[in-house]
């Protein structure tokens, strides 16, 4: 199950990753406002293995992973993919779900892209492919329970909380829309 390569919505591009988007992810990665809610700030060191792991991997590692540019800029703004999602095992280690388990739709932007609404339609892009493209019948995210930006961004998709639930190692704030709630958002004017 694999994702359409490029995007296209109103104002934005969805393209595939590039090794060219390296500053993007330094710029990102090492900022303490855009990973305060996503994990500690990394080095520029810690950052470029990272991303060279990413884009050596990322067939296997995603459904669908794009770099969001606006195209009226020649600058990426972030990354918006689709992925199984970690879940804790019993003991809190950390399981990758390779095949079978939920669909997480996740999203990053660099500070100066914020208020843009480029979180938005970007994750709305990634939901019409999860659901019109692959045929996905549910979608999760999960999101710090203090990121109300975050959660905004998952309200105004139409993802409904579902409370607290344990992935990437730590309790965070779940969320989820299933196919049939998608097609009742699409519909309406």
């Amino acid at each position: 199950m694999k994702a359409t390569a490029t995007i296209r919505t109103d104002r934005l591009t969805l393209r595939p990753l590039a090794l060219t988007d390296l500053p993007l992810f330094i710029e990102m990665d090492t900022d303490p406002d855009v990973m305060r809610y996503i994990r500690d700030v990394m080095t520029k060191e810690q950052v470029t293995e990272r991303f060279d792991d990413i884009l050596s991997n990322v067939d296997n590692l995603f459904i669908g992973f794009w770099v969001i540019q606006p195209q009226a800029s020649d600058t990426p703004d972030g990354w918006v993919m689709l992925k199984h999602l970690p879940t804790d095992a019993p003991n809190g280690t950390k399981v990758q779900q390779v095949n079978g388990g939920d669909i997480e739709v996740g999203y990053r932007l660099r500070q100066m892209s914020w208020g843009n609404g480029y979180a938005t339609e970007a994750g709305k892009a990634a939901l019409h492919e999860a659901f019109e493209t692959l045929g996905l019948e549910k979608v999760v995210a999960v999101t710090d329970f203090d990121n109300m930006r975050s959660r905004n961004v998952l309200a105004k998709l139409g993802l409904n909380n579902t409370g607290p639930r344990k992935a990437y190692g730590q309790e965070v704030l779940g969320y989820e829309i299933v196919k049939s709630d998608w097609d009742t958002r699409r519909s309406k004017p």
